[in-house]
């Protein structure tokens, strides 16, 4: 804070105070509001900076480009310099989203070589599933949360957990959501479709039975946390759920893994029954929300069903035989490229 000063309302920056680190208020702020809101809307941008001056305690907010150059250096690297404010507001999210996208594919790309049994067609089963559009273009800052919870993957199944829970802490502070993942950690542990995961089914099949009674349970325990209202905002907002069509998608992993549940207790390797109690908590999760919220709850399926993209290639891989499993891999590459161009077209893509 002592960077900053208010004089007569207005927010100046100390320069001589001035390091090269991107103010974290700051940072959290412009990436909310460039990219879950106002998409770039110059005056949607003013007032987020003017919000994040009134938490300085100023009343009134103006910034120049040299006063921006300060708090982002990264500017000055950019080729073509800006000419005016408009501009930088322009080139703003594009540095950000470049560095966490890097960062997010990194970790992916990381955990999927060292896991994945076919990591071409787990590469192709994560774009085909639109998930880099819906989370690497869009919830970004979620993203990160969910790609650092994934990286933990093998500290999980070295049973590292007081390691793995200090990293999803980590993430947490990138969203609040990533602790959903800590009591799941033990659930996905052990034998696939162990009794864990077995609760974790009848517990969903309660909730969209009693659907009413859940979502009041759920506001209640949400009533003093950051997702205070969110019940009553997704019935507002007439949120009609997760469409059925994705939720099916999703849940073909941990269909197979029931069908050939004999070849996983054969194999009974770590990684797979991992993946496959993770994949069943991600189908339980998007069933919920096609009853409840797409928008909120709906959102949180992705920490557990990147695993899946693990699953898929070791279940086409190790449950059919060689000819049928060209024939089972094509169709369902056929069937992703289907759903994808779907996805697109709802999207407004194409």
């Amino acid at each position: 804070m002592s960077r900053y000063t208010s004089s007569e309302g207005t927010f100046t920056i100390s320069g001589a105070d001035v390091t090269n680190d991107f103010p974290e208020e700051l940072v959290t702020m412009t990436e909310i509001l460039l990219h879950d809101s106002c998409n770039g809307d110059r005056e949607e941008l003013e007032k987020a900076y003017e919000k994040l001056a009134n938490t300085f305690g100023a009343v009134k907010y103006s910034m120049n480009i040299e006063e921006l150059y300060l708090l982002f250096p990264k500017l000055l690297d950019v080729e073509e310099q800006p000419a005016n404010l408009e501009d930088v507001y322009r080139m703003l999210p594009e540095i950000y989203f470049i560095i966490l996208a890097l960062i997010q594919a990194t970790l992916l790309i990381l955990v999927y070589r060292k896991y994945s049994p076919e990591f071409l067609f787990t590469f192709f089963l994560f774009i085909a599933s639109t998930d880099y559009i819906s989370w690497m273009f869009n919830g970004i800052r979620q993203f990160m949360a969910v790609t650092i919870t994934f990286a933990c993957f093998g500290l999980i199944l070295k049973k590292k957990y007081i390691v793995a829970i200090l990293l999803i802490l980590l993430a947490s502070r990138f969203h609040g959501s990533a602790l959903i993942v800590i009591p799941f950690l033990f659930v996905a542990q052990g034998k696939a479709w162990n009794k864990k995961t077995i609760l974790v089914i009848m517990a969903t099949i309660v909730a969209v039975t009693f659907i009413g009674s859940f979502t009041n349970l759920l506001d209640s325990v949400l009533a003093d946390t950051q997702y205070t209202n969110v019940v009553s905002d997704w019935q507002s907002w007439q949120d009609d759920g997760t469409n059925i069509f994705r939720v099916l998608v999703y849940a073909v992993p941990a269909i197979l893994s029931f069908i050939g549940k004999r070849y996983l207790d054969e194999a009974n390797n770590p990684c797979i029954n991992f993946c496959t109690n993770m994949s069943i908590i991600s189908t339980a999760i998007y069933v919920v929300s096609m009853f409840t919220s797409g928008i909120f709850i709906g959102r949180l399926p992705i920490y557990f069903s990147l695993y899946s993209y693990i699953l898929l290639p070791w279940e086409l891989k190790n449950m059919f035989n060689e000819k049928s499993k060209q024939f089972i891999t094509g169709a369902a590459v056929l069937g992703y490229l289907g759903f994808y161009f779907y996805s697109i077209i709802n999207m407004g893509m194409i």
